[in-house]
Formats: C-alpha cells, structure tokens, sequence
C-alpha cells in the first residue's frame, strides 16, 4: 500500500474559542446604593398669611404675634409695599426730596345716607374703591410712625423717612358729599363751576391758616382724620360758612 501523503498534525492541540471583538464592558454595581429622591424644580412657596388690622396694632405688635418677634417688623413692611398702587403716599414719602405732601380729598370718605337702589350702591362701591388706597397708605403710615416710636435713630432710611414725612390736607369732600353719583358722569358747566369756586375757596383758607407750617410740621392728624370715621365733624369757622355760602351763590 503507497504511502499516505503527511497530514496535519493535530494531536496537541487543545479545545478552546477566540475573538477580535472587544470584551463586554463590566456591569454597573448598584449594590452600595439607597433609596431616594430628588428633583430639581423649585421648590413649593409657602402661602402667604394674611392679617386684618385692628386699632391699636403696630407693625411691631403684628411682628410679635405673626413671628414670635417684634423686631421682623420691617419683613411685613416689605412684603405688603408691592401691594400698594402708585401714584402712592408711601412712596412719595420714602423717596421725595420734598418733605412736605398736600393731600387734596376731592371725594368723601363717607356718607350718612345709607345707599337705595342698585345706582346708588353702585356708586357707594365706586367710593369705597376709589377711597382704598389712601385708606391703605394711612394705615401704614400709621404703624410705621408707632413702630418707630422712641427707637434710636428712627429718623434713619426710608422708613425713618417715611415716618418724619409732613403732610397737609385740603378737605374738599363735604362740597362733593351732596353730589349724586350720576354728577361724576354728567359734567355740565355749573357743576364744574361749582367745584372750581369750592376749590378755590378751600385752597385760599388752607394757604392763609397754615402756609407758614410748611416745612415745620404737619397740619393734618391722619389719625384722628381718618381712624376715628363715623364721628360727628368739627365745627366748622365762620370763615369757613361763609366761604361755603360764596361757593352755593356762584352755583347757583
């Protein structure tokens, strides 16, 4: 028999596999890892609190009773200044290089007559709308003016400012009080006839009582103006009737 030709040799060869491929990259070990949250949206404000204002209160006293701390006063102050519409009197006061403001009531802040008819408390809402503000603004006014009381340095920065602040009134309404709501949108001549000579009249009185109060001290008791609505008015001078009788001629 011829001999075979030579084939391969493979009895040392041993079983196995082999790749070009790259080997799988390791898994990730969670097991050091615990359980929780996060995210990163804003989070929850808290709702503000409210608070209504009684006579006697300060924004010290509301302080103390709202945050166990009298001294946090100016953070109410602050936080309600962005509810204030301008033009304001908190404003003017804090940032005005002039120290004196004349306040001109133009509207009545109150009426004896108790509002009849849907007209009639429609304009008695007007009022008090319009009315709000000012209302407002004295209120703060007010319990800055209290919360500052014998503090050292109390003059200093915008509430200091605020608080030294001299205003002036020209008290208008009583002209006004007798006009029906339906006047405001009817301005025929005589009407504003009337309110020109009542103007005038009121601002001649003002100048010749307190023109030489003018940047010494103030000439309207806010709190007496406006805390204590529902009083029976001042009486008035016999200046002041008998200006009132020129301004009743001139309207009629």
């Amino acid at each position: 028999m011829a001999n075979e030709p030579n084939k391969p040799n493979f009895s040392n060869v041993k079983g196995g596999s082999a790749s070009s491929a790259p080997a799988p990259a390791p898994r990730p070990d969670f097991s050091n890892v615990q359980a929780g949250a996060a995210s990163t949206a804003p989070a929850a404000e808290a709702a503000p609190q409210t608070y209504t204002v009684v006579k006697g209160d300060s924004l010290s006293k509301i302080a103390k009773r709202l945050y166990g701390n009298a001294n946090r006063w100016r953070e109410i102050f602050e936080a309600n200044r962005d509810q204030l519409k301008n033009p304001d009197l908190i404003t003017l006061a804090m940032e005005s290089p002039i120290r004196d403001t004349l306040i001109v009531e133009i509207n009545p802040l109150e009426r004896r007559e108790l509002p009849k008819g849907a007209r009639e408390i429609a304009g008695a809402v007007n009022r008090l709308t319009f009315n709000a503000p000012l209302l407002r603004d004295v209120e703060m006014i007010l319990a800055v003016r209290e919360s500052l009381r014998g503090r050292f340095r109390a003059g200093r920065g915008p509430q200091g400012a605020l608080a030294a602040h001299r205003f002036h009134m020209i008290e208008a309404g009583r002209y006004t009080a007798s006009l029906s709501d339906d006047s405001k949108l009817k301005p025929d001549l005589g009407l504003l006839t009337y309110l020109h000579s009542a103007g005038r009249t009121q601002t001649h009185k003002w100048i010749a009582q307190h023109l030489g109060n003018v940047g010494r001290r103030e000439t309207v008791d806010l709190a007496a103006r406006f805390h204590a609505r529902g009083a029976a008015p001042a009486a008035e001078d016999e200046s002041d009737s008998s200006g009132e009788a020129d301004v009743a001629a001139s309207r009629a």
